[in-house]
């Protein structure tokens, strides 16, 4: 009945056995004149797909 009225809720980041890896956002876009940004960080140029070593340090808290 919960998932007919679309009430059921995963729970799988938490127990019994949480996920070991994490999505990193990679939004890549390009300007009406050609020019390739980084959507999510809104910077010029290609995004990379490298996942920063300390992930804190890039988001602002």
């Amino acid at each position: 009945m919960r998932q007919y009225l679309g009430l059921y809720q995963n729970w799988s980041m938490f127990a019994p056995h949480p996920e070991i890896t994490s999505p990193w956002p990679v939004i890549p876009g390009i300007l009406r004149d050609g020019t390739p940004v980084d959507v999510y960080n809104r910077t010029e140029g290609l995004p990379t797909l490298n996942k920063p070593q300390l992930v804190h340090r890039v988001s602002k808290n």
